[in-house]
């Protein structure tokens, strides 16, 4: 199973990738973005099984105008049916 993490903050990619290896995943199925531009990319590029998503990301500068934020990447995604949101 392959994870996408998308977090500005360093801490909690590391928390997250720690506990995703205590649970048995593979460093290589781990993929870490800090903005949403590059989880767009990562996205429409690899197959990813899991999206862990901090819904607070803000937008990055000079990024593209698409996906630049959590909340226009899951509309990007999520009525095709890519993504569904866990609550």
């Amino acid at each position: 199973m392959r994870f996408l993490v998308v977090d500005d903050d360093p801490d909690k990619v590391t928390l997250l990738r720690d506990f995703l290896m205590d649970q048995g995943v593979s460093n290589a199925d781990i993929l870490i973005e800090e903005h949403a531009a590059g989880a767009r990319m990562r996205l429409e590029d690899a197959a990813v099984d899991v999206l862990l998503l901090d819904v607070l990301l803000p937008v990055r500068k000079g990024a593209p105008p698409q996906g630049e934020n959590s909340i226009e990447l899951l509309r990007q995604f999520g009525p095709h049916g890519h993504i569904a949101p866990v609550g």
